[in-house]
């Protein structure tokens, strides 16, 4: 199977954990240079560490998805980086799942987690 993610450099927001993290772990280990990009430096600072320690490439960059002055931010430095940005992963988004049970009693959490993940999705256009 031909691998279509060595070289390549992919930027993953909400890389500091869970899908994020994996993403960015699995396209380092095909060979793709990640920028990885959270609002939790610590954990993304960690996931970053986790791929450098498997001769993985990556740049963390804290950035939130939300705001288009940090975005336009992430890519001028993946760009200084590594030169291009071949793929962008909008993984972020804000959904714990203790808002499903406590749905009722939360509903503006849920609406600003629903809020946050749509305005970041146009943000990047």
């Amino acid at each position: 199977m031909e691998n279509y993610v060595e070289g390549k450099v992919i930027i993953i927001t909400g890389a500091a954990g869970g899908f994020g993290r994996l993403v960015a772990q699995k396209t380092a280990s095909l060979g793709a240079s990640v920028v990885a990009s959270d609002v939790n430096e610590a954990e993304l600072e960690a996931t970053c560490a986790s791929i450098s320690a498997e001769g993985g490439t990556a740049l963390a960059v804290r950035a939130d998805v939300t705001s288009r002055a940090e975005m336009k931010a992430l890519a001028e430095q993946a760009v200084a980086r590594f030169g291009a940005i071949d793929v962008m992963v909008n993984n972020a988004g804000i959904m714990p799942l203790a808002f499903f049970s406590l749905y009722s009693y939360r509903i503006c959490q849920v609406q600003f987690g629903l809020l946050s993940s749509l305005v970041s999705s146009f943000l990047q256009k």
